[in-house]
């Protein structure tokens, strides 16, 4: 790994907006970026990295979350879900979102719509039936009524989020609202959606991983979980053996020829693969609903 310095600019817009809107009284790690800037610049580990090789991400951005993670008693998968989840501490980094600002983009299935709309089968009207206005912050509906209600508010996990909804004197008439809302007592509708940016490219993601080459390339995940449950079962990947980072690099690489080499004499003796697992709870299912499809 290699460093390049670079110079930790401002705060973006759409990070401070949401961080003020979801702590309206601040956090530490709000504050402590809005009374004392940049804590950790690049230069100060320039000296901890070579020349060359592959760049790292910035290692005075990984000091601030390391000092996050000790102030706050986090563990590191914790403190990993914090900076991709938490908005103050995005405000202390100084980041939008992973995919923007490094060009990283993770390869995997997001969560279906789980609104009880979605999951009706009489033509509910989801989310996706409503349009979206976020410059002047009004949602319509497909009969054509605007929301009268805006505001910032957080999820249960912690996620800041926009909820809106529709008057009751507007929806209250309308011939459809019962494959609108989902109680039967419901006067008026309600959505809950995140902001802008994670809205968008949730939609995107959406309607991308309903493609043949999304599903293709996301078979790869069935090789990788294959070659990493071979490595834990068979070779003991899940703890070291030893003490030290050199040396479980050395097992994670003895690890690696050791699985190659059982994948050749699987080969060589004709050795059957293995049948994916089906997990208990998978089982009580009906047989025609079977997660692998079989019967």
């Amino acid at each position: 790994m290699s460093m390049r310095p670079r110079e930790q600019g401002g705060i973006p817009l759409e990070t401070v907006r949401v961080a003020r809107a979801a702590f309206p009284k601040g956090s530490l790690a709000i504050r402590v970026r809005d009374e004392l800037g940049v804590l950790f610049t690049d230069e100060l580990f320039a000296d901890l990295f070579p020349t060359r090789g592959k760049p790292a991400w910035s290692p005075g951005r990984l000091a601030l979350v390391l000092v996050l993670q000790f102030v706050e008693g986090l563990t590191d998968r914790q403190v990993a879900e914090a900076v991709r989840v938490r908005i103050d501490f995005k405000y202390a980094l100084g980041i939008v979102a992973a995919r923007r600002e490094h060009g990283v983009e993770l390869h995997g299935p997001i969560r279906a719509d789980t609104t009880a709309q979605a999951a009706a089968e009489d033509g509910a009207f989801t989310q996706n039936a409503f349009t979206i206005d976020w410059d002047n912050q009004r949602v319509a509906c497909p009969g054509g009524r605007t929301t009268d209600q805006w505001r910032q508010a957080m999820s249960h996990p912690g996620t800041p989020v926009i909820r809106v909804a529709f008057s009751a004197t507007g929806c209250r008439p309308c011939p459809p609202l019962r494959n609108c809302v989902s109680s039967p007592k419901a006067v008026h509708r309600e959505l809950t959606f995140r902001h802008r940016d994670e809205h968008q490219a949730i939609g995107q993601a959406r309607a991308l991983q309903q493609t043949d080459d999304w599903k293709k390339r996301y078979k790869i995940r069935a090789g990788v979980e294959g070659t990493i449950s071979q490595g834990i079962q068979r070779c003991g990947l899940r703890r070291s053996r030893y003490q030290g980072l050199a040396k479980t690099n050395l097992q994670h690489q003895l690890t690696g020829a050791a699985i190659n080499l059982a994948r050749i004499d699987a080969h060589l003796t004709e050795t059957p693969r293995a049948r994916t697992r089906t997990s208990h709870f998978a089982r009580l299912r009906p047989a025609e609903q079977r997660l692998d499809g079989a019967k």
